[in-house]
């Protein structure tokens, strides 16, 4: 009796990924056609719904500089997801998940102000490589207006101090490359 409660309370502390976390980040990308970069800051939070739903909202905001036919463009540009969905566990470290939502994107100068609703999706999975190291990899499609985007995603946090890890992670589209680093705190 007694092995059977440690192993249900060793399952329910930190064998698989802890959804309640937030992450706060520094988001660089760039486009390697036309000289397109984009410096964000970000904040994202995602808990679990019950035994097997998953919610996240995410926004960020910063500058886009551009450079076509030799003029220069900068611009701010803005982008809010809110998403819900299921997760299930593939193993007891690990987790599958596919998040639906809505998105919108705004892009601003002095001389035009764009914004545009859309939809979003992600589908991947995350686990716990060890007790310290959470990765996460996953698939995003989004459409905007009469723009659509598919992009892979993969993220990393290391345990620095109990409730807090350090984050990094990395996205490809199809011209586009980005990078992310910041924080993650655990509630």
């Amino acid at each position: 009796m007694a092995s059977v409660s440690m192993t249900a309370g060793a399952q329910d502390s930190d064998a698989g990924p802890n959804w309640r976390i937030v992450d706060l980040y520094y988001h660089h990308e760039f486009n390697r056609h036309d000289n397109r970069e984009a410096d964000f800051l970000g904040i994202r939070a995602s808990s679990n719904v019950r035994e097997h739903g998953l919610f996240r909202i995410e926004t960020n905001g910063g500058s886009i500089k551009n450079r076509i036919n030799g003029v220069k463009r900068d611009y701010n540009g803005y982008q809010q997801s809110f998403m819900g969905g299921v997760r299930y566990a593939a193993s007891p470290q690990a987790d599958i998940f596919l998040l639906g939502g809505v998105t919108r994107v705004e892009f601003e100068t002095n001389d035009y102000n764009l914004n545009r609703h859309g939809i979003i999706t992600q589908f991947g999975m995350r686990g716990m490589l060890t007790p310290n190291v959470d990765i996460t990899s996953y698939f995003q499609w989004q459409k905007n207006g009469g723009m659509s985007t598919t992009s892979w995603h993969g993220e990393g946090r290391y345990r620095a101090w109990r409730r807090l890890d350090i984050y990094a992670a990395v996205g490809i589209y199809a011209n586009d490359r980005s990078g992310r680093i910041g924080l993650s705190f655990h509630f």
